[in-house]
């Protein structure tokens, strides 16, 4: 961890050492990044925006033309965030003073020498953003946050227009922390990389000005909420935690880890039929009394022949049992003979040399959504810290058991599932404890005088 100076010769006139600015060390060779798109993006006070606000007001006292745009989401959080940030850090310089005019009443500022220009811009009114003449440069602070993101829509169109007549080459610069892999940003910058960007992650212990409160309060997090601790201080991508969870008995603490593959022990798999097939592979440890999710099986483009194939290979030589979407049951016009899916899984595993298939507790219908939701939140109670899910291998449904909400009737909010495509491998988890433990639930209900 080491602190750098911004050498004067990025500015116009103004001699060392009072023109320097200084930035954390792991910023500095990005300062001045060519590339069109630069993403700085990791933990809560790793000086992020602290240091592209220094890097605005250099290009703004720098001889070359600069027109910067400056935006958040809305006006308000332009004028107590950025705006306040470039104005306290040219209160604090009296050679930034000389340097710049500030004004309160539209948040531009100018600097007296150069021209250059720092322009707010908000994206409640993204139209007003693109009517900005000649920018070279649009920096967007927080574009995800957990009330929502900018539009990728109006991203594509301001970045699509960002251009000006000086032979500046323009850029579009991101600040932020990972709160959703579900944003448009993740999907189109880190996952498929649609759109090349230069990527720089920085967390707090790399800044060495990050305040002693703040350590404190990351070790606070750090046992109240680890998901938001891996957000918000390791600067990991994470998934939005809903008010009213589905998995309510869901302890980061406890559910998440390793699993290990046994081979001498059966091996109970959960499928749900979609688009694309989805697999959960769940073993029982110690004689019954600890359940491992091994690894989830949710392969695009792979057909339910493919995902019999893996099944088989990897777990053909054990005892299989099987539960999951009773609706595979039904006939299928898509599929030869207008065969089940459930048919259809015999005959492949057969085919590629499974041969010790128990299919006794293939369901007939579906638990409705409420009471499974109770009996899953039971049993992952019961089990406490004997219920474990593989975080590497199943990242899906670590996903899925986050992220999955329900209504105020308790059952599932299938229509926010399926709005977003999410919920597969959260519905191969339900189905498994519902089906292959709900002898354990019955005997855990019965103690406590419940009805079944």
């Amino acid at each position: 961890m080491a602190i750098r100076f911004l050498p004067a010769s990025l500015f116009a006139g103004v001699p060392t050492p009072e023109s320097c600015f200084v930035v954390p060390d792991v910023f500095l060779p990005h300062i001045m990044h060519p590339a069109p798109v630069q993403i700085w993006y990791g933990s809560r006070f790793s000086a992020k925006s602290y240091t592209k606000a220094d890097e605005y007001l250099a290009k703004a006292c720098g001889n070359a033309y600069f027109r910067g745009i400056y935006a958040r989401q809305n006006k308000e959080d332009v004028k107590n965030s950025q705006y306040q940030l470039f104005k306290d850090k040219i209160n604090r310089k009296p050679w930034l003073k000389r340097q710049f005019e500030v004004r309160d009443s539209d948040f531009v500022i100018r600097n007296r020498h150069t021209g250059n220009m720092l322009i707010p811009g908000s994206f409640d009114h993204p139209e007003k953003i693109m009517s900005i003449a000649d920018p070279t440069d649009i920096w967007v602070e927080e574009p995800i946050t957990r009330k929502g993101e900018i539009k990728r829509q109006d991203f594509l169109d301001m970045f699509g227009s960002l251009r000006n007549p000086y032979g500046v080459t323009p850029r579009f610069h991101f600040t932020f922390n990972p709160i959703s892999v579900y944003s448009w940003i993740h999907e189109t910058f880190f996952e498929k990389k649609e759109i090349p960007s230069h990527r720089v992650q920085a967390n707090y212990d790399a800044n060495p000005f990050c305040p002693p409160s703040a350590l404190e309060f990351f070790s606070w997090l750090k046992d109240v909420d680890p998901e938001r601790y891996r957000i918000d201080a390791l600067g990991e991508w994470g998934v939005p935690k809903p008010e009213s969870p589905y998995f309510y008995a869901i302890d980061h603490n406890k559910h998440f880890g390793t699993c290990t593959y046994d081979p001498a022990l059966p091996v109970h798999l959960s499928f749900d039929f979609n688009i694309t097939n989805s697999v959960l592979v769940m073993q029982r440890k110690e004689l019954g009394k600890r359940l491992e999710f091994l690894e989830e099986i949710h392969l695009k483009g792979v057909d339910l022949e493919g995902v019999c194939r893996i099944v088989a290979e990897r777990y053909g030589r054990n005892q299989l049992h099987f539960t999951g979407d009773a609706s595979g049951n039904a006939g299928s016009a898509y599929t030869t003979g207008n065969q089940s899916a459930w048919k259809l899984i015999r005959g492949y595993l057969a085919k590629y040399g499974a041969k010790y298939c128990d299919y006794s507790q293939v369901p007939t219908f579906n638990p409705s959504t409420d009471s499974s939701c109770f009996i899953c939140n039971a049993l992952i109670s019961h089990y406490r810290n004997a219920l474990t899910i593989d975080r590497a291998k199943c990242p899906n449904l670590v996903s899925d058991v986050l992220r999955m909400m329900r209504t105020t009737d308790g059952s599932l909010d299938k229509h926010d599932a399926n709005k977003h495509n999410y919920g597969h491998l959260g519905d191969c988890f339900r189905y498994s404890l519902c089906n292959f433990e709900y002898s354990t639930y019955t005997r855990i209900a019965s103690q406590f005088g419940h009805s079944v």
